[in-house]
């Protein structure tokens, strides 16, 4: 005999005691738990109360019908308890009512017991099949939830000793022990780095957060100066630049001075991309940013000269924990970076995506609204 669980009960709602016991009778040669009810408001109680497995349902019934049960049963249950209408009246317009009310089957009497034995066996097989895929699915969020938890707790015992990283490298650098211009230039670059870590771990924390609560990124607008943005980008990706020989080029369309957006969040998205288009680019090679205006729009374009991304991947790398294994980039991030800037851009009101770039390497594009320019 199949295996079953004893809690895959099986409730029929029928007022003609010979169905009853027939149905009995090949329900328990099953192995599955039985009840039925001659009354649908008892029956429908019973539904609500213990949550069977599966119903099986006739229609004509004293107090109401079969149609006014699976509906009122549909209200609590939703679709996923499947419900079997057994009836006389086989006529087309009732049994496509049963079905348009969510029944999964729907059997005449008089019946076959062998026939209907295999229809619930068939039902009753799905359903654990989607229960079990259900269980899986809670299993995998619960594990996302503590992974999202534990990654939150690291990244906010990081941010301390970072920031005060920072603020200790910023006093080191008034010291007039530190004049030479070589140490100066050490500890900027320490600065830099730390500033880069703080931004990534930010980065992570508001990923999370979206990702709990389902809403959109906080974002907050004002007016503010493109071009500061980009001396602050370059100021923090300098050194990363420094080390991996890399140049760049930068130009800010004068008609994109200013304009309304989160200056913090634009930084990041800016921040993000760039650092992937210096992972990915070879020594000596070029990663330019270019901004311009774009009809109503903000158009930020970051190009570089690496080895491109596939065709098939250029929506998929925006995925979160998404890391591409193919050696497009020797030195691998965390996954998260691309996704923050979707969930930014998004918040932002805008979009981002990435385009293969001809003779070689990939371009991103950031857009975003002008809501207010000068």
């Amino acid at each position: 005999m199949e295996h079953v669980s004893e809690d895959e009960k099986i409730i029929l709602i029928e007022d003609d005691t010979v169905v009853q016991r027939l149905v009995e009778t090949g329900i328990t040669t099953m192995g599955l738990p039985f009840e039925s009810y001659a009354d649908p408001g008892e029956g429908v109680e019973a539904i609500r109360r213990e949550r069977p497995a599966l119903v099986i349902l006739d229609i004509e019934l004293p107090g109401f019908n079969g149609f006014e049960a699976c509906r009122r049963i549909r209200e609590f249950a939703g679709t996923e308890l499947p419900i079997i209408f057994l009836t006389v009246k086989a006529d087309t317009k009732s049994r496509l009512k049963g079905f348009n009310l969510g029944a999964v089957d729907y059997i005449p009497k008089p019946f076959d017991l062998k026939e209907l034995i295999a229809r619930i066996k068939v039902q009753m097989k799905g359903k654990r099949m989607v229960d079990e895929l259900r269980r899986e699915k809670l299993v995998l969020e619960m594990h996302d939830a503590a992974r999202r938890e534990m990654t939150d707790l690291l990244v906010h015992d990081l941010k301390t000793p970072l920031t005060n990283l920072g603020g200790t490298l910023a006093m080191i650098r008034t010291d007039p022990a530190f004049a030479n211009s070589e140490y100066r230039r050490l500890i900027a670059n320490s600065g830099s780095t730390a500033e880069l870590m703080l931004l990534m771990l930010n980065d992570i924390l508001d990923a999370n957060q979206s990702d709990s609560d389902g809403k959109l990124m906080a974002a907050n607008f004002e007016l503010f100066d493109v071009q500061e943005t980009i001396r602050t980008l370059h100021s923090i990706l300098e050194p990363k630049m420094l080390a991996y020989g890399i140049t760049q080029e930068i130009s800010v369309d004068p008609e994109l001075r200013r304009f309304n957006s989160d200056p913090s969040l634009l930084l990041r998205i800016l921040m993000n991309i760039f650092a992937n288009a210096i992972k990915v680019s070879a020594k000596g090679s070029q990663v330019s940013l270019h901004a311009r205006v774009d009809g109503k729009n903000a158009l930020f374009e970051i190009a570089d000269r690496g080895p491109g991304i596939p065709e098939e991947e250029l929506g998929r790398i925006f995925e979160k924990f998404v890391r591409l294994d193919n050696g497009i980039s020797r030195r691998r991030g965390n996954g998260i970076g691309l996704y923050f800037c979707r969930l930014a851009a998004k918040a932002l009101g805008g979009r981002v995506w990435a385009e293969g770039r001809d003779g070689g390497g990939s371009v991103f594009f950031l857009e975003l609204p002008i809501t207010s320019s000068k």
